[in-house]
């Protein structure tokens, strides 16, 4: 799942339950479950079904220019989101970036790896990693529908 659909639902977590200490493990379950659905294979060259199983889901390809572009303009989608989320919310930012920080989490794990070479948290990454049975060109259809739910219960459309 990209990570802004992460962040959107942990804007959305963050606004419902009232215990940031409750928001953050609510956002590791969304993510989890959230990647567990169909959703868009994070490639940015030409639609292809199948790439090489790793516990690091779309690391070679910030290896290449066009993917360091779509995972950095994926990460500032989600610094947006959270920023939209504590402007509307702003009784509740505690709750917001508990929920928020849960929810991509999981995700930034991954950045030691990507900027440093340094690779931590193997055994979850691979949980994680195999956990994504279904990674498609069309699972962009279940991304934006979910996107255009979480925007709906955060009635901003």
């Amino acid at each position: 799942m990209l990570l802004t659909n992460h962040a959107l639902t942990g804007i959305w977590l963050g606004s419902v339950i009232d215990q940031p200490v409750l928001g953050f493990p609510a956002g590791v379950a969304s993510h989890l479950i959230l990647d567990s659905t169909p959703h868009a294979l994070w490639m940015p060259g030409p639609f292809r079904y199948t790439y090489p199983k790793t516990d690091n889901p779309g690391l070679p390809h910030f290896k290449e220019p066009r993917g360091f572009i779509i995972g950095s303009l994926d990460f500032a989608g989600a610094l947006t989101i959270l920023g939209v989320g504590l402007f509307i919310f702003p009784q509740r930012r505690g709750q917001i970036v508990a929920g928020w920080l849960g929810a991509v989490g999981p995700d930034l794990l991954y950045l030691p790896e990507i900027f440093f070479h340094r690779r931590f948290f193997a055994r979850f990454k691979r949980f994680h990693s195999n956990i994504q049975w279904s990674e498609s060109p069309y699972g962009i259809i279940t991304e934006v529908i979910w996107a255009l739910l979480m925007l709906r219960l955060l009635k901003l459309i």
